[in-house]
């Protein structure tokens, strides 16, 4: 392989690691944000899907005798991930009950507590992940700006080598 065809093989490489580290960031913001499966395979003997899934749970983190209706209402048709955790991080603690029903008994205030930790755990993942994301986007956009600079010093470095020689 000609030096030429070196120099640009190795330019398509970094085009097409940047581009790469793009679409994985944007491919996990909208499987994030995807609708969530519906439960229309439950009738058909599928496994339990998002909304029934997190029904049960918001069910058990809620008040005793919180109609399901209301409980759907909250939760939407098809939940997303982040309509998942919007639920679960924020729709919980809107409602008063959910604090009176802190009080009941020893036991519904670990369960909540335990609940309330596991929540606090998946956010903090995802908002983890999503520094990862913006750290690596960021360094790429960097070494993209700083690419021509590189370039220069690099040719002066080499200059000012073979001047000495």
């Amino acid at each position: 392989m000609s030096r030429k065809g070196q120099k640009l093989y190795l330019q398509l490489r970094s085009v097409a690691a940047k581009r790469s580290v793009a679409q994985n960031t944007f491919n996990s913001i909208v499987g994030m944000k995807s609708e969530g499966t519906s439960d229309t395979s439950l009738v058909s003997g599928g496994p339990p899907l998002t909304r029934s899934f997190l029904a049960a749970a918001f069910k058990q983190l809620m008040p005793t005798g919180t109609p399901d209706a209301e409980i759907y209402a909250i939760i939407g048709e098809n939940p997303s991930y982040y309509a998942q955790l919007e639920v679960l991080s924020k729709k919980i603690y809107q409602n008063p009950d959910f604090f009176s029903g802190l009080y009941d008994k020893p036991a519904n205030i670990a369960r909540k507590s335990t609940a309330m930790k596991a929540i606090d755990l998946m956010l903090d993942r995802v908002l983890y992940e999503s520094e990862l994301r913006q750290e690596m986007l960021l360094s790429v956009l960097l070494s993209s700006y700083s690419r021509d600079n590189y370039r220069t010093a690099n040719k002066e470095i080499v200059n000012t080598q073979r001047a000495r020689d």
